[in-house]
């Protein structure tokens, strides 16, 4: 019987380790996928059965999104985690007022994201390990100086190297390791 992952269109290049992991995540989601489907035919109105598979089939999601952006090409698992760090970054914020942190301070940091993560595609180590808390922190403090209000100055300057460290910095690290040659899963 011929592995779904060996199809012929497909072409990917899984190491064994990482095809069992898929093999479980996808037997469990299919698993799970049917036990709420047949769960759903039997109990009609549950709040809570809709609930779990909505969370079930964005589980499906996340398990394509996956395959698409880390078995394909390692360039696009960079991808992927700059946009993950974009997302976590955003989430992140948005409970913060004008006050604490703002919007042209923000907009600083969306911008900065990106160079993160291109710092991590070069295979850069000393850009993915500095830039974020010595750059951008001179960045922010500089600008919050210069054209925010004091009373803004040292909040916003705190607030968003605290979010930036929180929601992107660990994801570069995660795209530089992809970037490097010669790291075992990649032989």
């Amino acid at each position: 019987m011929m592995n779904f992952l060996q199809l012929p269109f497909l072409n990917l290049n899984i190491p064994e380790s990482n095809k069992f992991v898929l093999g479980i995540c996808l037997g469990i989601l299919i698993f799970f996928t049917t036990l709420f489907w047949i769960w759903k035919l039997i109990v009609k109105k549950s709040k809570i059965l809709d609930q779990m598979l909505l969370r079930t089939y964005s589980w499906w999601i996340i398990l394509f999104l996956f395959v698409v952006f880390f078995c394909f090409h390692w360039a696009l698992g960079i991808i992927a985690l700059g946009i993950l760090g974009l997302l976590a970054f955003n989430e992140l914020t948005s409970k913060f007022d004008e006050e604490t942190l703002p919007s042209n301070t923000r907009l600083i940091c969306y911008l900065t994201i990106p160079f993160q993560f291109f710092f991590a595609f070069l295979g850069h180590v000393v850009g993915t390990i500095a830039f974020l808390p010595v750059g951008l922190f001179l960045l922010i403090s500089w600008y919050t100086i210069l054209f925010e209000k004091k009373d803004t100055t040292l909040s916003a300057a705190s607030f968003s190297i605290w979010a930036m460290m929180v929601s992107v910095y660990g994801l570069g690290h995660i795209a530089l390791l992809l970037s490097m040659d010669g790291l075992p899963q990649f032989e």
